[in-house]
């Protein structure tokens, strides 16, 4: 997913969810600087 990426990315989490079986949902977007 981040292979060829020349330097790190920062990333600010915008929403998540939890499902009942234990399954975690993260969405992500970058920090703008």
């Amino acid at each position: 997913m981040f292979e060829g990426l020349e330097k790190q990315v920062r990333l600010k989490l915008t929403k998540h969810r939890v499902f009942g079986n234990g399954s975690v949902l993260l969405h992500y977007e970058p920090l703008q600087l």
